[in-house]
């Protein structure tokens, strides 16, 4: 209807004077007739990212630097997902993560199995450098230990000896390793008495009770590289 009539004014001779004005009140009235209709209000914040994973936030090492058991038991779980895979990793593609992103190097088993399980990557890779930090340095402790009681043992056997030598050239010989093992004891000793960051100290108590599933898990999932037997001469050379 609107239409006839807006037809039937341009083809009047009358209208044609007022040209401008029509030019005018056309578009207002068709963008009348397209706000007849209600335009759709925009879905809520909440509705358009229903459907988007929630983001996690970025990881910050503590400044104290401990690791806490239920970071320990969320790394354990990744290995223990990994083992299930059947995949393993090598000791030199493990070193590749030092990267604190990790992203890059996403490919070995731990890291895939904790990004399955919804893990931070940043944090699991931090939270795997404390704990074999934590497990090398009671290792490096023990064997430590272990040194000190066997130079100390082989003293007192030399001691022992000193007592009823076979000779004077059997005496020299006693004395001197006396003097060598008793250098190599205070050496020991001073190596073991270094003290430790409170933070090592802490994470080796925390990493404690998990030392031996840790231990079993890493060596499932870190495989050391085989050698191959060295060749002989005659298979170099036939």
């Amino acid at each position: 209807m609107r239409t006839s009539v807006h037809l039937v004014a341009l083809s009047c001779p009358a209208v044609h004077r007022s040209r401008p004005v029509l030019l005018l009140v056309l578009p207002l009235a068709l963008s009348a007739c397209t706000k007849t209709s209600p335009p759709e209000s925009p879905k809520p914040p909440e509705q358009a990212s229903e459907k988007a994973e929630p983001k996690q936030p970025p990881f910050s090492p503590p400044a104290d630097g401990r690791v806490t058991p239920q970071q320990i038991e969320d790394y354990l779980r990744a290995l223990e997902k990994a083992r299930e895979t059947g995949a393993t990793a090598t000791p030199a593609s493990l070193a590749t993560l030092s990267s604190p992103a990790g992203e890059v190097f996403g490919g070995t088993p731990d890291v895939a199995a904790a990004r399955e399980l919804g893990l931070r990557i940043e944090e699991f890779l931090w939270v795997r450098e404390r704990v074999l930090e934590a497990l090398a340095m009671e290792a490096a402790a023990r064997l430590d230990r272990v040194a000190i009681a066997d130079v100390e043992r082989t003293l007192g056997d030399l001691k022992a000896r000193l007592v009823n030598p076979a000779d004077d050239g059997s005496r020299k010989v006693i004395e001197n390793q006396i003097t060598i093992f008793t250098e190599e004891l205070g050496r020991l000793k001073r190596e073991a008495a270094r003290p430790l960051a409170p933070a090592i100290r802490a994470n080796i108590e925390t990493v404690a009770p998990f030392r031996e599933k840790a231990l079993a898990l890493q060596e499932s999932v870190i495989r050391l590289p085989q050698q191959e037997p060295a060749s002989t001469a005659s298979e170099q050379n036939p």
